[in-house]
């Protein structure tokens, strides 16, 4: 519904998708203006924001806490931000239609280091100094967290506050401060004493990543947001597990998201049932890094299709470890298409990065999930790994003909059953692999060429930007360029 008072009303039936920029969505709280203002950003547009779960749980939190005046923005798609650039407009929230530099804290997501740049260009967007020390008292104060800050450095300059690691336990408590009615500073300095807290500003100071004791009910939101334009994850969702045992040498999340964390089955199917009733979803989806890693999987999925049923509903399932799908055989039944992400084209090059899978027991995980059903395997792997050659390039489209040729013999069509999906190397902060180098991107394209030649139309293929791949490892790292130019920049 395009709204006349709506700030952006005149320009709405010139942008693609104007449904992401008015609110109004199934389950949107009503907005309570005699609350401090509080504006959850996820720094890109709105059809992958309504897709951030981390974001989500952030807003049933303070929303539960009936303390705060919860928004939320996202970024401008180009033809919307073109607009509102050449047009002086304010960039505003979905509640309220209100300017978001006009709330008492602007909370940003990062889950990756590539949407660095998309903060500072929203800072502009508000009208604001980029740099934190040049802005006054009125400004709201800028808090930045997610999985994408193992190292925050490159954005200190320009924030406020970070939290570092899992927010769930603290983030009343900390809101509460920084949308006090106190001085700029002394919120700063209040919430500088709180686990996990880094204030630029104050100096250096030694910060312990922040994890929560358990995965708890409370902090599990039910009532999801049913988006009004496409996101690219259209579903309910609820999390089942948090952390990974494996200690993958490239996996940040292995890294920072340890210990591994359960839900007990019981728990993930009910809640997965209140998701269903409260927004009315046909499709769910598990939120784990490894579904067939969790310890007590066939109750789970006994539960689960007995709830889809019930629901007439289809539950997806997250990527499995090829070396625990085993484990899925006996009754398991596959409805849909199946991840599966053996990372590298050889066994030597998976040992060296810590994931030692045979390519015998990959094949052998393809033929078995076919025999469950699946309509298809979907493989990820990726490019540039250090010593990485051609061979193991080479064997990256080796093993997906391999698994097209069991797609083959189960019946199914190799080129829509088999997806590969190349994604160039990116080495990230707090891993073993931190301080790799990463290849050019003209280097990058060669060796997708080389799998798309040896694939040819035999299976699917698709790859992400090399381009994308390098602007987010320049971003990552740009803390030197910092420290040499800014010998005052605190440290954590």
């Amino acid at each position: 519904m395009i709204c006349s008072d709506h700030p952006y009303g005149r320009y709405l039936l010139e942008v693609r998708r104007p449904q992401q920029y008015t609110g109004g969505e199934w389950n949107l709280d009503v907005v309570d203006r005699g609350k401090p203002r509080i504006t959850l950003v996820y720094p890109d547009i709105y059809e992958l924001g309504m897709s951030n779960f981390g974001l989500d749980i952030v807003r049933y939190i303070l929303l539960s806490s009936h303390q705060f005046d919860v928004r939320r923005a996202f970024c401008p798609a180009p033809d919307m931000d073109d607009i509102i650039n050449r047009e002086s407009l304010d960039w505003v929230d979905l509640e309220g239609w209100d300017p978001v530099r006009s709330s008492s804290v602007v909370g940003f997501s990062i889950p990756s280091e590539a949407l660095y740049t998309n903060v500072l260009h929203l800072i502009t967007r508000m009208g604001l100094p980029l740099r934190s020390k040049n802005r006054d008292d009125d400004s709201p104060i800028f808090l930045l967290g997610g999985g994408g800050l193992a190292n925050p450095l490159p954005l200190a300059p320009f924030t406020d506050i970070f939290f570092l690691g899992e927010i769930e336990e603290r983030a009343v408590e900390l809101f509460s401060i920084l949308s006090s009615s106190d001085s700029r500073m002394e919120r700063l300095e209040r919430a500088c004493e709180i686990p996990g807290v880094y204030v630029p500003e104050l100096g250096k100071k030694a910060v312990e990543i922040q994890r929560i004791s358990d995965l708890r009910t409370e902090y599990a939101p039910v009532r999801q947001l049913v988006p009004n334009s496409k996101v690219s994850q259209d579903r309910g969702v609820v999390e089942i597990a948090r952390g990974c045992t494996r200690g993958c040498r490239f996996c940040q999340a292995s890294q920072i998201y340890r210990p591994v964390r359960e839900r007990p089955p019981e728990e993930i199917v009910d809640l997965m049932d209140r998701v269903l009733v409260s927004t009315g979803w046909e499709k769910s989806g598990l939120l784990t890094l490894s579904l067939s890693d969790y310890s007590r999987l066939p109750e789970l999925i006994k539960g689960l299709d007995m709830l889809a049923d019930r629901h007439h509903v289809s539950i997806g399932r997250p990527s499995m470890r090829p070396d625990t799908i085993s484990r899925l055989e006996e009754g398991y039944r596959i409805t849909g298409r199946i991840t599966i992400a053996p990372e590298a084209g050889t066994e030597s090059l998976r040992a060296k990065i810590n994931k030692p899978i045979s390519d015998e027991l990959i094949l052998e995980a393809a033929d078995a999930v076919f025999r469950m059903g699946a309509k298809g395997i979907k493989l990820y792997f990726m490019l540039g790994l250090p010593e990485e050659t051609d061979e193991d390039v080479r064997g990256i489209a080796e093993l997906a003909l391999n698994i097209a040729a069991i797609a083959r013999r189960h019946h199914c069509n190799p080129k829509k059953s088999v997806t590969v999906a190349l994604s160039p190397f990116v080495p990230k902060a707090q891993t073993p692999l931190q301080w790799s180098a990463q290849m050019t991107e003209n280097e990058l394209m060669r060796r997708i060429r080389i799998v798309r030649k040896i694939c040819g139309r035999k299976v699917s293929l698709s790859w992400n930007s090399p381009m994308v791949a390098v602007v987010e490892v320049l971003q990552s790292h740009l803390v030197v360029l910092y420290l040499t130019v800014y010998q005052d920049t605190p440290q954590y």
